[in-house]
């Protein structure tokens, strides 16, 4: 581990300069001390019992693509679900909608394929909930992926791809996730550690009250925790019935501001700290997980 920080230091003093290393160090450090356990998945079989024929799916994913040619990467990782499942794709034009269901014409192993158009309001959150109300009690279990980029970071891929691999990295990797819901009935949610440079971010920073608002909107009278657990990124597994509060207390596209690239303080910033509490509010809990070492999206064992 000390090794490993020295050689990271060395290379961004080269690259760098010194204060953004300095920097990048002390996010490390902090990060280590924030740790979070995180379970690693070994690649299961499929258990066909799962998925038996002439059910309707139990699975839906719904993914946001603002990036348009992010959407063949978000594609083949739903492609990785070894159980049939419902797709709900939600974009802010015409033209995107057209292009991704031109895209996922053929290729997509979805049993059903729905491509919405929402307003830019938001962020990915405000379309999921839009487009996920009418349908979530349809569904056991629900993956949320979206075109995570994060321009003003410059480090959007990286967390992006940590995100997909965690949730999806292969389909014995996503076999096993299901295995933990369906062996755990009081686990309401499933997601990635904390990227590492996004953890000095953590905490309610100007969102604590806005989620105080959420909570009482959602008629769930339980404290919120003194420092959220949540999944940065917003990208997750999770049992329907333990966010439903969320699509059902009424939010609408015109709850959420406008897209003016704002960094904090607006509800969808809000309803991201809020995810394991809602789930925490009827009893559930949550854990991280990522693939096991040597495990990634290009193979079992690539």
């Amino acid at each position: 581990m000390i090794k490993k920080l020295v050689r990271r230091a060395f290379r961004g003093m080269r690259e760098e300069g010194m204060m953004e290393t300095w920097k990048l160090a002390w996010q490390w450090v902090r990060g280590m001390l924030l740790y979070e356990p995180v379970t690693k998945l070994r690649p299961a079989a499929p258990v066909p019992a799962f998925d038996p024929a002439g059910r309707d799916p139990r699975i839906a994913v719904q993914i946001h693509v603002f990036y348009a040619e992010l959407t063949e990467e978000l594609m083949q990782a739903a492609n990785r679900i070894p159980y049939r499942y419902d797709c709900y794709v939600s974009t802010d034009s015409e033209d995107k909608a057209e292009a991704i269901r031109r895209a996922f014409q053929g290729k997509s192993n979805a049993n059903h394929v729905e491509v919405a158009v929402f307003p830019n309001r938001g962020r990915d959150l405000a379309p999921f909930v839009a487009q996920m109300s009418p349908h979530i009690r349809r569904y056991d279990y629900l993956c949320h992926l979206h075109t995570k980029h994060s321009v003003h970071d410059g480090f959007g891929r990286k967390w992006r791809r940590k995100m997909l691999d965690s949730l999806l990295a292969t389909t014995g990797h996503v076999a096993a996730v299901l295995s933990l819901f369906e062996n755990d009935a009081k686990l309401g949610m499933l997601f990635q550690r904390t990227f590492w440079r996004v953890k000095p971010s953590l905490g309610w920073k100007g969102n604590r009250e806005g989620s105080e608002a959420l909570f009482r909107r959602m008629r769930l009278e339980v404290p919120l925790p003194d420092r959220p657990q949540f999944p940065a990124g917003n990208m997750f597994w999770a049992r329907t019935g333990a966010i439903a509060p969320v699509f059902e207390c009424g939010l609408t596209m015109e709850d959420f501001p406008g897209e003016l690239r704002q960094l904090d303080g607006t509800l969808a910033h809000c309803l991201e700290r809020c995810w394991t509490a809602v789930a925490g509010a009827g009893g559930y809990t949550f854990r991280r997980v990522k693939a096991q070492p040597g495990v990634n999206r290009r193979g079992e064992n690539g």
